[in-house]
């Protein structure tokens, strides 16, 4: 009898522990990653089948390349893949959306700009034929100068103008985008002072090199780094005195980190 009373209430202590068990692995709290995407001004869903386009969120711009920029489109904000390019706007004009246009290059309106003052800038500049970025070892040498013009045409004061492109680690497209924005007025101080540069390169772990023009911006700095490390480099172009330019490389940072991303709305 006493066994039997005993099996029963070891039962009895077994199923209250499990029940126990199971309702606090229920309860548990649980932690959920979202990478970070720190790359701006660009539209946030790819294309659809039924599109032509792809579905990849990382193909959006290629997507707005095929779709929207290598036709005969004549309303671009019509075009799917240019819907939060334009604001949500379909009737967006087409020269507020697409800044400039040739046979190897587009500068468009990066998202950022929705819904800023007029001097705000954000405009993104991109090829036209499949280059993922700056590990690309077909990476166009003429980009920097045909975002560079447009960046004139866009910001008065050459002085504040930054043309970047981050490195693998900081963009969400595969498709190269060159970003048209302002520096900070403390990021141009390093372009400006030696002292105060030589503080933010040991701070940062940047390095600044001198550039008689824009077509070797990529030739520079791979000479820097070495063709192994471009995936990890992000390269910020400013102006300097006399007609020349500078540029600063960054290493697994985007230079973004010194520029102005947002407007305050």
């Amino acid at each position: 009898m006493k066994s039997g009373k005993l099996r029963a209430g070891i039962f009895l202590m077994s199923a209250f522990l499990m029940i126990a068990v199971f309702t606090a692995a229920s309860c548990a709290q649980t932690t959920h990653y979202y990478p970070p995407q720190p790359d701006s001004g660009l539209p946030a869903d790819g294309g659809s089948q039924s599109d032509g386009g792809s579905s990849d969120p990382a193909d959006a711009l290629w997507n707005v390349i095929t779709l929207c920029i290598n036709t005969s489109q004549t309303d671009y904000c019509e075009c799917q893949p240019m819907y939060k390019t334009c604001c949500s706007d379909t009737t967006m004009p087409n020269d507020e959306v697409v800044w400039a246009l040739d046979d190897d290059y587009v500068a468009i309106q990066g998202t950022p700009q929705c819904g800023c003052p007029q001097d705000f800038v954000s405009g993104l500049v991109l090829p036209r034929t499949k280059i993922t970025g700056i590990e690309d070892p077909k990476r166009p040498n003429g980009i920097w100068q045909f975002a560079w013009d447009e960046a004139v045409r866009k910001i008065s004061n050459q002085d504040e103008i930054g043309l970047t492109i981050n490195p693998v680690q900081y963009r969400s497209q595969n498709q190269m985008h060159i970003h048209i924005q302002r520096i900070t007025s403390k990021t141009r101080i390093w372009f400006d002072d030696p002292n105060e540069q030589q503080r933010a390169a040991n701070k940062y772990d940047l390095v600044f090199l001198d550039l008689s023009d824009l077509s070797k911006v990529f030739t520079v700095v791979k000479k820097q780094v070495g063709e192994s490390e471009m995936r990890d480099t992000g390269v910020m172009v400013v102006g300097s005195s006399g007609g020349n330019f500078q540029a600063m490389i960054t290493h697994r940072r985007s230079p973004e980190s010194f520029v102005e991303k947002k407007c305050a709305k």
